[in-house]
């Protein structure tokens, strides 16, 4: 019996190697079904090597992940910060509280610049925690008459939701082009939310976010297909990470009054690269490495 099983084996064997001679091109297609050790040592690595979803973007050969930190500081003497032009309280006798000119905030201790925004352009390939993190909330709120984040980035796949926590009512209203859904919506005090409907496409550049009762409110918001994206706080600062290691990143660096093609800011920072639209190269050497840029504007790079 076993010598006969074993007949059967050789003749399949020998069988399957008459077929593969016979037809060229279907060898190389069968020795493939069993991988060498490099060969699977290769495939192991596919998940962390890839693009979005853990496929490879093209020129991709970097592996790993890291962190991109720094600050923002202006090089000049700290701006004086005015009222907000347009602002009238005869509009409202419920906005009190006279609002901020926010077009260049300059912290006066740190010269940190606040509400300087910096995107990944593309991403050769996405962390998979960021991946598949469910949808969030990304709340947008406003008090005082006045917008409470000036620039907002959230990721085009959590739900872009409009507050209103304030005394007056208010009318939210915005173009996000590429194609997404304009929004005009009158918004109740106190407790009323508007949920936008979705985001189809990714944005490029800021969008206004404006009020048609208050004039003077205005803030920027961009949608992003990922959460490579950060919005410098007061004093300057921001951190981005899972973000992919051993390959060079493409960051569009932006601010409401970047003297750049389309508001892109240019300044001086070693480690990196920058190009006049405002756009700015770094790389994260290796796995686990952090990048920290100290990132000097002069204030000429402002209009």
């Amino acid at each position: 019996m076993l010598k006969a099983i074993l007949l059967q084996r050789v003749g399949v064997g020998l069988l399957m190697i008459m077929t593969a001679s016979a037809t060229g091109c279907r060898r190389a297609e069968m020795t493939d079904i069993v991988p060498t050790g490099a060969s699977q040592v290769a495939l192991l690595r596919l998940p962390t090597t890839g693009g979005s979803g853990g496929s490879g973007g093209a020129g991709d050969t970097g592996s790993g992940w890291g962190t991109l930190k720094g600050v923002f500081k202006f090089t000049g003497a700290a701006p004086s910060l005015g009222v907000q032009a347009g602002f009238d309280p005869n509009k409202d006798a419920l906005c009190k509280v006279p609002v901020k000119d926010e077009t260049l905030v300059v912290d006066p201790g740190s010269k940190g610049i606040h509400n300087v925004l910096l995107y990944l352009r593309v991403a050769p390939r996405t962390h998979p925690e960021i991946e598949n993190a469910p949808p969030k909330e990304a709340i947008f709120d406003q008090r005082e008459c006045r917008f409470l984040s000036h620039v907002f980035a959230s990721s085009i796949k959590d739900k872009f939701v409009i507050l209103n926590t304030d005394e007056p009512a208010h009318n939210s209203k915005g173009a996000p082009g590429s194609g997404n859904p304009e929004f005009n919506e009158l918004i109740s005090p106190k407790t009323g939310k508007y949920v936008y409907p979705g985001f189809k496409k990714p944005i490029t550049t800021p969008y206004d976010i404006t009020c048609s009762i208050h004039p003077w409110m205005k803030a920027y918001h961009i949608a992003r297909p990922d959460t490579y994206f950060a919005v410098t706080a007061v004093d300057g600062t921001f951190t981005i990470d899972k973000l992919p290691a051993g390959v060079e990143l493409e960051f569009q660096v932006w601010h409401e009054r970047g003297a750049g093609e389309k508001g892109g800011l240019v300044a001086a920072a070693d480690g990196a690269k920058w190009a006049k639209n405002g756009r700015m190269k770094v790389t994260i050497p290796k796995d686990g490495d952090t990048v920290t840029l100290n990132v000097n504007v002069d204030p000429s790079a402002f209009q």
